[in-house]
């Protein structure tokens, strides 16, 4: 306990969008796997006298079904250490593999996410404005209603007259089986059953 509150200072957690352009004495990052470079390079730059890491080699989330303790990581990373400090050969280091801590920080050094500007975002903008694709997203979704109460009216008439009623929300995937025959080149009022004329 510090007698004089002028020894210390309290310090509270932040991201590192808040943390840009701060400084501190020592920075604790933690690191996720999520993060971009970017990211990494702001939150592991704003200690003055040191910056340490805790990654997380693994989701909190997942389940692990291995029984007993396991090994921790860092005994190889010391013994290579220690290797080189007695003077023997440092044994064959291996790629970092994605559960390890050296793993999640490759990957997130990997990932970048570099924004581009707004002039960047216009001219691609621009550029994607006849592509096919997108032409085909709009499409689909501005003729959405039009092609539902196209397979709706296909419904009622493939259903004999006393089974003629108005489909449920389950539809939908009834819709999307029609849409998908369609897309393959299929005539979806052909391949349905007719009704007998008993039926009708």
């Amino acid at each position: 306990m510090f007698k004089n509150h002028k020894d210390a200072e309290l310090g509270y957690g932040v991201t590192d969008h808040a943390a840009q352009g701060r400084t501190v004495h020592t920075g604790l990052t933690v690191i996720t796997g999520t993060e971009d470079r970017q990211h990494a390079y702001v939150a592991l730059s704003r200690g003055t006298s040191a910056n340490l890491a805790y990654v997380f080699t693994a989701s909190p989330k997942t389940a692990d079904p291995a029984p007993g303790p396991k090994p921790a990581p860092e005994l190889a990373r010391y013994d290579r250490i220690h290797a080189e400090q007695v003077g023997f050969p440092a044994p064959a280091t291996e790629p970092a593999s994605p559960g390890t801590a050296l793993g999640v920080l490759a990957s997130v050094l990997d990932n970048d996410g570099q924004q581009i500007s707004a002039t960047q975002t216009r001219h691609q903008a621009l550029a994607d404005a006849d592509h096919l694709a997108i032409l085909h997203a709009i499409w689909a979704a501005e003729t959405t209603a039009a092609r539902e109460q196209h397979y709706r009216a296909l419904l009622t008439n493939a259903l004999p007259p006393g089974h003629r009623t108005q489909p449920s929300h389950q539809a939908r995937w009834l819709w999307r089986t029609l849409r998908g025959a369609e897309l393959a080149g299929l005539d979806p009022p052909a391949s349905w059953p007719r009704p007998s004329p008993s039926e009708t």
